[in-house]
């Protein structure tokens, strides 16, 4: 994304939140100059002010979930709430090292109003539901939202999200009340059984995953025969397309 010096953090949802939380693993610093990158659109630098890093967890094993990445993700999350409830955060935006900011962020100041309320558990500016039509808003929703790359929690739904995934460690995988699973699998589970749960999503997603290797999915069959040069090339155009289509 090339820097816009016409842009404002205090223009732009970003502005809204009072700590920005980026999980990412620190020896992925590829992924770490992409996201970098992105703030710096808006005059952002993660490590000042109220946006950080969060240095990701790699466990050694499964542990019964589906994948050791998913195990990673699951955990390190759960650390950033856990941090962020200890802080006394207010607004938490979490973001995954992959986000994409596309460029309706820009525009997005008429969503803070309502983020700056009160009446709201859980938002996702980033999602891959199908968009609706008219001017952007927010949406309230009860449908699963896969992948977690960019999603808000209010203060209040903290402690509760903070107790269920704690005890879904707790219980063997595929247990009827939840046990280790994909995190965003965790988080529709939790809203779910709590219809109190005020979920809300931007009425088109307004950040992206960047197209790049994972590190909680497994392989894809490109990377097995397009050599490794040609494939961050492939994906960089991918992304440009994505974004400005």
């Amino acid at each position: 994304m090339k820097n816009d010096t016409n842009t404002s953090v205090n223009d732009s949802l970003l502005s809204a939140f009072d700590a920005i939380r980026i999980v990412s693993l620190p020896e992925r610093t590829d992924r770490r100059e992409e996201i970098i990158q992105e703030f710096s659109a808006f005059g952002m630098i993660p490590g000042q002010g109220v946006t950080t890093f969060f240095d990701a967890i790699r466990p050694s094993d499964a542990g019964g979930f589906p994948s050791i990445g998913a195990r990673g993700c699951y955990l390190s999350h759960l650390q950033v709430l856990r941090q962020a409830h200890a802080q006394g955060v207010t607004r938490l935006l979490v973001l995954e090292d992959d986000a994409m900011f596309l460029p309706e962020l820009r525009q997005a100041s008429r969503l803070l109003d309502f983020c700056q309320a009160e009446g709201w558990d859980f938002l996702y500016p980033g999602h891959y539901l199908p968009s609706e039509s008219g001017p952007l808003r927010w949406i309230q929703t009860d449908a699963n939202i896969l992948c977690t790359h960019a999603y808000a929690l209010h203060h209040r739904v903290i402690p509760a999200l903070i107790g269920f995934l704690e005890e879904c460690l707790e219980r063997p995988p595929g247990d009827p009340a939840g046990g280790p699973m994909h995190l965003d699998a965790a988080y529709s589970t939790f809203r779910l059984t709590r219809p109190e749960c005020l979920t809300f999503r931007a009425s088109h997603s307004l950040i992206l995953q960047r197209s790049s290797s994972s590190d909680v999915s497994a392989p894809s069959s490109a990377q097995s025969v397009i050599p490794p040069v040609v494939l961050k090339y492939c994906r960089k155009f991918k992304n440009w397309f994505r974004r400005y289509r």
